[in-house]
């Protein structure tokens, strides 16, 4: 599994706080206004009845499929607006939570615990060229094995994301193409052998700069079948979204905790 957990930029003159790499929103960043303590994330199977949407069983983590948004985190913040902690729920019985390190309100380190237990651990390489390396080290093993590799572009938005098998074997590609305010224009998917499996196109957003739709030109090697869907929000009084509702296929919902 790879469990993201973030780098997450403090703005206390704007009174806001940058969700971006390795947030649920690594790829399509986003800020959250207000002093954030929690954020805890939900996404649920819908139906709708009459009109109304209704809210159904919690979509499992095999269901959510790796899709970072749909798994249930919980993200925690110290008062600067920095990560300090983070959770991700696999079922009821597997709860992992992530102890953050900081250097200068940057990652360097993540350390992965279970019952107490170390799993493994995390570094965070940075370099001058905007790259972003994390390593992977098992509690038992000390051999250190890249995870993931990330290219940044300029204002530190993912153009391009490599996943690793053990130690150095790229499995799978993401490269994203970006309008000029960094939202997501184009996204492919490549397959380890250099084959294009998934690509969307036309990503559109709403007056509050958060996705709203994009076309699937291809999913999984095939041309799909696929609803015109256009996301809706719902959002709290500090104008952060609370809801995000799929219409007929899905709603993720996220509790927002305040610092007083």
């Amino acid at each position: 599994l790879f469990l993201l957990v973030s780098i997450v930029q403090a703005q206390d003159s704007e009174n806001r706080i940058l969700l971006g790499l390795f947030t649920p929103h690594w790829d399509n960043f986003e800020y959250l206004n207000g002093k954030v303590k929690e954020i805890h994330y939900q996404s649920y199977h819908i139906s709708d009845n009459e009109g109304e949407t209704v809210k159904g069983e919690p979509f499992t983590d095999k269901e959510a499929e790796y899709e970072e948004i749909r798994r249930a985190w919980s993200l925690y913040f110290d008062r600067g607006g920095n990560m300090i902690c983070t959770k991700l729920k696999i079922n009821d019985n597997n709860i992992q939570s992530a102890v953050i390190h900081l250097v200068d309100n940057r990652i360097e380190n993540i350390y992965w615990i279970r019952n107490d237990s170390l799993l493994y651990t995390i570094d965070v390489i940075y370099d001058k060229q905007g790259n972003v390396e994390t390593y992977w080290k098992a509690s038992q093993d000390i051999k250190f094995n890249k995870g993931r590799h990330y290219a940044l572009d300029k204002n530190g938005h993912v153009i391009k994301s490599d996943f690793y098998y053990p130690p150095d074997t790229i499995f799978y590609t993401e490269e994203f193409s970006r309008y000029p305010d960094g939202t997501i224009k184009e996204k492919k998917g490549i397959d380890t052998h250099g084959k294009l499996q998934h690509h969307y196109t036309g990503f559109k957003y709403n007056d509050h700069g958060l996705f709203e739709y994009n076309d699937i030109e291809l999913l999984n090697y095939k041309d799909p079948e696929y609803p015109d869907i256009v996301a809706k929000y719902e959002y709290d009084d500090n104008d952060n979204w609370v809801k995000r509702i799929h219409p007929e296929w899905m709603m993720i919902e996220r509790k927002i905790v305040y610092y007083e």
